[in-house]
């Protein structure tokens, strides 16, 4: 591996940043990780090693069913090239995401070995002979002692035990991202919910509600919202869902809203509501606008009169952070949910409802509908969206990477920051 890099990058002040985890490298999606990487890409060479491939084993297959060369890509090596001022990229493609990253455990291992290669090959051809570790995949533990490092990170953003459509056994995620846990100097999650699973003697965990790039959300709104031409001949109330529903909506409850409310337009975003309401497509009062860049899909909620996340309670979702949340919030947009432990701060600050039931959700929303649009509450929503700005989130994360190394028989540490 010889990337091509600039002479001033080896005598860059700042230690390098290495980032393991994620799915394709997209810098428009909106995911935890694409924030972290952004943001120590500012000030640091960053490596981000990311799988190539996307979605559960499913859709892996048939990909490779239409692109069945892509299984003869080479798996001996992690090929990194740059993509920018400060930021590398390497994806595990071919053979390595034909099953599970993690399992069985010769794959684990293989992928462990390529993730490490490329870490090695990058330090020294920028010059650096140290990183600070960020981790979102939770089964490569072996890294934070076989890599010279000044800390480590793992930032816990989902229940991995319980993924809707996983293939992996609950005991053998326990079991890998426990070891991750007892390795690294620091762990974040975030929602209290993804708390008590993870606990244990020597472990520094702290909760850390996912990040929201204000900035970005900024630029988006000054370049002028772009409301999708569905939306804009919608005389009525829209109530509107955004994002991955699968395995995790309440299906007969979203059914029933519907039904009952034929006055209330009812907008979802995303490739699968589809298939998870597939007995809502063609309904009047029911637009399915499908996939949408990220500006697209702020421009089409900031038409929503209310946000809704209507997720059953399952071990999945009572660990989710919703990042739509902030994305309405952003709006100053009422919001309906499910009571999710990711949700309690922003319930407590009064800014959105919790409903339970069916009926509990119709007046919920109905009241969401009738907040006056000079309420403080939209402004108030607005201002928790900037407590959560990414910058703050990484900065501190780098703060606990960096700091004195936590000590492996202090307790556990479980506040929460805002």
């Amino acid at each position: 591996m010889t990337p091509d890099v600039p002479a001033s990058a080896a005598t860059m002040s700042e230690i390098p940043a290495v980032v393991v985890g994620g799915f394709e490298w997209n810098p428009a999606s909106n995911y935890p990780q694409i924030h972290t990487v952004r943001e120590l890409a500012r000030t640091r060479p960053v490596l981000h090693i990311h799988a190539a491939a996307s979605g559960g084993m499913r859709d892996r297959l048939r990909d490779f069913g239409r692109h069945p060369t892509k299984l003869l890509r080479t798996s001996t090596r992690l090929r990194v090239r740059r993509d920018g001022e400060t930021l590398w990229l390497a994806a595990l493609d071919g053979i390595s995401v034909f099953s599970p990253l993690a399992f069985p455990e010769p794959v684990r291992r293989h992928n462990v070995r390529l993730c490490r290669r490329a870490i090695e090959g990058w330090l020294r051809a920028i010059g650096h002979d140290r990183c600070v570790l960020f981790f979102y995949w939770w089964f490569v533990d072996e890294l934070v002692e076989a890599i010279p490092n000044v800390g480590s990170v793992y930032d816990c953003t989902d229940e991995h035990a319980s993924y809707p459509g996983s293939a992996l056994r609950e005991g053998t995620v326990r079991r890998l991202e426990g070891r991750m846990l007892d390795a690294v100097d620091a762990s974040f999650v975030v929602s209290p919910g993804l708390l008590a699973p993870r606990e244990g003697p020597g472990r520094d965990l702290t909760v850390l509600p996912g990040s929201f790039e204000v900035g970005r959300f900024a630029e988006i709104v000054d370049a002028g919202l772009q409301v999708p031409e569905a939306l804009r001949g919608v005389a009525g109330p829209v109530v509107g869902c955004s994002g991955a529903l699968g395995g995790r909506v309440d299906v007969p409850m979203m059914y029933e809203l519907v039904r009952r409310r034929p006055d209330w337009t009812f907008a979802f975003i995303g490739a699968d509501p589809p298939t998870a309401l597939p007995e809502l497509v063609g309904k009047p009062n029911v637009l399915m606008l499908g996939s949408m860049p990220y500006p697209e899909a702020i421009g089409a909620m900031s038409r929503y009169d209310v946000g809704l996340i209507p997720f059953v309670p399952t071990p999945f979702t009572l660990g989710n952070s919703p990042m739509k949340l902030t994305d309405h919030l952003a709006h100053g947009t009422p919001v309906v949910s499910t009571p999710l432990p990711g949700l309690l701060e922003a319930a407590d600050q009064d800014l959105v409802w919790l409903a339970e039931g069916t009926d509990a959700w119709e007046a919920a929303i109905a009241e969401a509908l009738a907040e006056p649009a000079d309420s403080p509450r939209r402004e108030a929503r607005r201002r928790f969206v900037e407590g959560r700005d990414a910058p703050k989130r990484v900065q501190r994360m780098l703060d606990a990477a960096l700091g004195p190394r936590a000590s492996r028989g202090a307790a556990p540490v479980k506040d929460t920051v805002r």
